[in-house]
């Protein structure tokens, strides 16, 4: 990702995806505790996925791993200015607090709270002031 254009049209929810994603991925790998609690944190916001869940939890779970390659850095690998628009983009203080317990939760899934996760953390509350 780039400097932020391709944020211009996201929904609130779907920010907040990104911002889940961009979570799982900081630390440089896709633990399944991470991807269950993304599965988890998405549901809450979008409501329940039904009959597609499984489908849905085993695409998710390829897709990140597709995306934390040794290749390059991870198209999820978002920078301070991309973290800033995202978090722009979100303007029910629900959601805002959704999304911070989220990041919380899904961070500390793999039992170990990087640096990476906390600068998610960090960006998010100078712009929310929370």
């Amino acid at each position: 990702m780039t400097g932020g254009s391709e944020f211009e049209d996201l929904s609130e929810l779907e920010a907040a995806i990104i911002l889940y994603a961009a979570t799982v991925v900081a630390d440089g790998e896709v633990h399944a505790k991470e991807t269950e609690e993304l599965v988890q944190q998405i549901k809450l916001i979008v409501g329940d996925l039904g009959k597609s869940a499984t489908e849905f939890e085993a695409n998710l779970s390829e897709f990140l791993q597709h995306l934390n390659t040794e290749e390059g850095t991870s198209p999820l690998e978002l920078n301070r200015q991309q973290v800033m628009l995202l978090a722009g983009l979100i303007e029910s203080d629900d959601l805002k607090i959704q999304v911070m317990n989220a990041i919380f939760e899904i961070a500390y899934a793999d039992d170990d709270y990087h640096d990476t996760e906390r600068e998610i953390v960090t960006i998010l509350r100078e712009c929310w002031g929370v």
